[in-house]
Formats: C-alpha cells, sequence, structure tokens
C-alpha cells in the first residue's frame, strides 16, 4: 500500500515534490555507474549457473576438409576370396592416388558419463552463481547506505545553515541593542564591539556552511540523478526510541548466518574445497558415450583413381591420463594452500560483522542517549538563553553574556540535528550488518522522514 501511494504521489508532480530516502535509493539503482556495473556483474554471475548446467549436456561436432593428396597404401601376404573366382592367399594389393585430392567429413556426439574433474567443475559455478547473488545483495545494502549518507548530509548541512543564519539574526539583534546602548550612555563601547565581532565572524561562516551544502548537494545528485532540494527530513520531535535494538549477541548471531559478507565468505570457503576435488585422483579417470560418422572420398591419378569410405562407430570411450608431468599434483597442493586461505578469510569475515554490528549497535544505543540528553540540553541552554537575554534588559548582564548564551544553544541544537541523524545512520549500519538489511527495514527508517 505505500509503494502504490508513493508512485500515485511521484506520478502526481503537485502532490509530491520532494524525496524520501526509498525514492532516492530506487533512483540511485537506475542512476548511479557504481551500482549498474555491480548489477552488470551479477548478470555475468548469473550464467555460471547454466555453464554448469552445460557441462553434461552431450557436445555434437562436425569437422570437414578438402585438399590435394599423394598417397600408396600396400596390402601383402592377404587373403582374398570372391564368387566365381575362388579364393587367393598371398594376396598383395596396392591403391595409389597421384596428384589427387581428397574430400572428407565427420560428425561426433559424446556424453560425458563419468568425470570427477567435470563434477567438480560444475559445482564451482554454481557456487559462482550463488556468490554473484550473495555479491549483488551486498552491493544494495552498501548502496542504500550511501544513498542514506548523502542525503543526511545534505539535510545537517542545510540545518546547519538555517541554524547559522538564526543565529546571524539574534546576533544582529543584539549588535542593535548595543549600538542604541552605546549612544544613549547605557553601556560602553565594549559591548558595540563584541557584537560586531561576533556577527562578523557568523557572516564569514556563513559563507562557508553555503559552500559545504552546494558541495553536498552536488554529492547526492551525482550518485541519484535527482536534485537535492525538497528532501525529506527528520520532524521536530522524532521518536527514536523505537530504534532501539535486541541485545548485542542476538544481533551478531544472526549476523553469522545471514549477513552477506559471511555468506559470501562460506562459499568461497566451499569453492576452495571443490578445487582440491578436481586435482584429488592422480588420474583423472573419464567415461565416455561416443558416436561417430563420417566419409571420405579421394580421386586421382593412379592404379587406383578413386577410393570412397563411410564409417560409423558408437560405443564407451575410457580415458586414462599416464602422466601428465607433474601438472595434477602441483594443482593439488596450490588447492590445498588456496583452501586454507579460504578458510582463513571466513574467520576473518565473521570477526569484522562481529566488529561492524558491535560498533553499529554501540553508535545506536549511545546516539540515543545523546539524543535525549541534548534534548533536555537544548531545553536548558534556551532557559538560560531567555534569562541572559532578561538579565541585560535590567542591566545584570552584557550583550557578550547574551551572545555566549546564543553560541551555546545554536551549538547544543547542530549538535542534536546532527546526533539524530547519525542514530539513523547506525540503525541502517546495524540492519546491514546483521543482514537484515530490506525494503520493510527500509520503510521504518523512512517512516521517521517528513516533508
Amino acid at each position: 500500500m505505500y509503494r502504490l501511494l508513493l508512485t500515485l504521489l511521484l506520478a502526481s508532480g503537485s502532490a509530491w515534490s520532494g524525496t524520501d530516502l526509498l525514492a532516492a535509493w530506487q533512483a540511485a539503482r537506475n542512476h548511479d555507474p557504481v551500482y549498474q556495473g555491480d548489477m552488470a556483474s551479477a548478470q555475468a554471475g548469473s550464467q555460471k549457473q547454466r555453464q554448469a548446467q552445460a557441462l553434461w549436456l552431450p557436445y555434437v561436432g562436425l569437422q570437414a576438409d578438402a585438399g590435394y593428396i599423394d598417397m600408396k597404401n600396400e596390402v601383402e601376404g592377404a587373403q582374398f576370396s570372391a564368387p566365381a573366382m575362388g579364393s587367393m592367399s598371398d594376396a598383395n594389393f596396392t591403391t595409389d592416388v597421384r596428384n589427387g585430392h581428397e574430400t572428407r567429413w565427420g560428425l561426433m556426439a559424446v556424453q560425458p558419463l563419468y568425470n570427477a574433474e567435470r563434477k567438480a567443475n560444475a559445482a564451482q559455478l554454481t557456487q559462482q552463481s550463488n556468490l554473484a547473488v550473495l555479491q549483488l545483495r551486498e552491493n544494495g545494502q552498501q548502496l542504500f547506505l550511501r544513498v542514506a549518507q548523502r542525503q543526511f548530509d545534505v539535510l545537517i548541512a542545510e540545518e546547519a545553515l538555517s541554524t547559522l543564519r538564526a543565529q546571524k539574526a539574534a546576533v544582529q539583534e543584539s549588535l542593535d541593542i548595543a549600538k542604541e546602548n552605546f549612544k544613549i550612555g547605557k553601556s560602553a563601547s565594549t559591548d558595540m564591539h563584541e557584537a560586531q565581532a561576533s556577527f562578523d565572524a557568523v557572516v564569514a561562516q556563513e559563507f562557508a556552511l553555503q559552500s559545504d551544502l552546494e558541495l553536498k548537494r552536488a554529492l547526492f545528485t551525482d550518485l541519484t540523478g535527482l536534485p537535492a532540494t525538497n528532501l525529506a527530513r527528520l520532524g521536530d520531535q522524532p521518536k527514536l526510541e523505537s530504534l532501539r535494538p535486541n541485545t548485542m549477541q542476538t544481533l551478531i548471531d544472526q549476523g553469522l548466518t545471514q549477513s552477506p559478507r559471511v555468506q559470501m565468505s562460506d562459499v568461497g570457503k566451499e569453492i576452495s574445497s571443490l578445487e582440491i576435488d578436481k586435482y584429488r585422483a592422480a588420474n583423472a579417470t573419464t567415461v565416455d558415450l561416443v558416436a561417430k560418422y563420417g566419409q571420405q572420398h579421394m580421386e586421382g591419378s593412379g592404379n587406383s583413381s578413386s577410393t570412397h569410405n563411410r564409417t560409423g562407430w558408437i560405443g564407451i570411450q575410457v580415458n586414462v591420463p599416464i602422466f601428465t608431468g607433474g601438472m595434477r599434483s602441483a594443482k593439488y597442493d596450490e588447492a590445498i594452500a588456496l583452501a586454507e586461505k579460504a578458510r582463513r578469510d571466513t574467520e576473518v569475515s565473521r570477526q569484522v560483522v562481529s566488529q561492524q554490528i558491535r560498533a553499529a549497535y554501540q553508535g545506536l544505543t549511545s546516539g540515543l542517549e545523546q539524543s535525549k540528553a541534548l534534548e533536555q540540553g537544548l531545553i536548558s541552554a534556551q532557559s538560560k538563553l531567555d534569562a541572559t537575554q532578561t538579565g541585560r534588559e535590567v542591566g545584570a548582564r552584557t550583550t557578550s553574556d547574551v551572545l555566549n548564551a546564543q553560541q551555546a544553544y545554536f551549538n547544543v541544537k547542530n549538535n542534536l540535528i546532527r546526533t539524530r541523524y547519525q542514530v539513523l545512520l547506525s540503525a541502517l549500519a546495524l540492519s546491514a550488518a546483521s543482514g537484515d538489511m530490506n525494503e520493510q527495514r527500509l520503510d521504518v527508517i523512512n517512516a521517521f522522514l517528513v516533508q
């Protein structure tokens, strides 16, 4: 229902003019050249399954050639018999073709019956096809994290600029009050100069934040192809506590079975093990069902001006290599070493996933606590600012005190905004690391954003 609504809103244009995370991710899938390359790689990898199936299908081939030939064929001591001619022993036959030409063709079909190396090869190709699917899944998760990071970078930069401009207006007001108080002799010139210095600093910072915002918007557009305007953002009072995760060990156990990275390493280990099977047998005997049919025609000058042969054959063909120069044993030893490396790589992948889950878990839980503390801190900073402004009106506080209180308030506000977005990123990173990233999970995160 949500996707249907989203589609209708995007189609209407007038009803929805912004971009949420899900829409940005879908756009990036069709626009980002990196992910497009990932999809092409996955498409290529999917063909490995067809290659595996083809290894056990019959091979049919046709061979034909033509050329000039000189041939002399002698048979001695043959026995010969023919109707009305009696029999003859110790007969000699000669077939001689000189300055002739030959044409021949042959059709052969081979059906593998037993081939240990081919069996391991087919299993490897199947696993490589599975690996391509897992790799695309992992790349899709990383794409969403990149989209979220780019969109949140834009939103944080916009909030920082908006907050700074609010601060600029507040500093301007303090500057105007300081100038007025100085004119009527109510305050010293120090207050006016401090307010002017603060205002100049804010103006300089505004230019820097504007440049940073333009860069962040360009990066978002490069990734998604969408304009970085009217992006869906966090509301004023997001209920982030619902993102608090399960116990860390539960997520680690889940990640060690569902994480695409761990699954890819397990598949890689299986592929290496199958490489050992390919070269385990010292003499890789093969058994094939073979059928052949062909014809040969020779014609030229000589005691037999033309010869025509026709051959048909079907049977079992066994091939037993006797000596391969040590190639198979060398390949076998190499496969054993590479399988050990793949086993170690699997252990590393499991450690990395566990570390990623721990880091994302700590980032999410600490972010939630920081967010609550900063929310209370913002209330306190606002109260302090109000009290300081009142104190200035009655002469108990200076303009410098007000400027400091304003700076403290806007710093807390900026930190709160950054922390809230970091909480969302940590929640996404935790889902990706634990193998729980899917569109339902994206909907949960996306629901925190409003137009």
